[in-house]
């Protein structure tokens, strides 16, 4: 969640980067949307959560060589250790927490999307840094959608920021 909301990708995006996409304390993104390339620094950091993209990069690096920074620590099932973990996986991960967390957003609760919206209205909050660069949108309206400030979202920030 963390790598979620710091770099601000979609889920596919996330299940898909690799230790070789950093070069240069960048970590480099393809977005599978819309091809977009986006440069995000190892120093990206969100001043609420008090960890930069660096920290949660080492922090994927584990006891299991693996290329991907999202990957499974043992075998389970047909998935081997080292392997990606499958974006379904991912989104059911964040499904079981906000559930223990006991987050819901208009009655509903959220997706895992919603860490997209998450970041770029802290990114926007915070000086130096460009929440439509982050988010990789070329036009700055579909940012400002994201950065929308609604009173459900705005508890759901405080939430995921506290407990994860």
């Amino acid at each position: 969640m963390q790598l979620g909301v710091v770099t601000g990708q979609r889920l596919t995006d996330i299940a898909n980067m690799q230790f070789r996409d950093i070069q240069d304390s960048y970590l480099h993104v393809r977005q599978q949307k819309h091809g977009a390339m986006l440069r995000l620094s190892l120093k990206s950091k969100i001043d609420v959560l008090g960890v930069s993209l660096g920290d949660i990069v080492a922090h994927c690096r584990d006891r299991v060589v693996s290329r991907h920074l999202i990957h499974h620590t043992r075998n389970w099932n047909s998935a081997r250790a080292g392997e990606a973990v499958h974006p379904d996986s991912i989104s059911e991960g964040f499904r079981r927490a906000r559930n223990v967390a006991g987050l819901k957003q208009d009655g509903k609760p959220p997706p895992f999307h919603e860490l997209r919206s998450l970041a770029g209205r802290l990114y926007d909050k915070q000086d130096g840094i460009s929440a439509q660069s982050v988010l990789g949108h070329k036009d700055p309206a579909t940012t400002a959608r994201y950065i929308l400030t609604r009173a459900a979202l705005r508890d759901f920030s405080r939430v995921v920021l506290r407990k994860f």
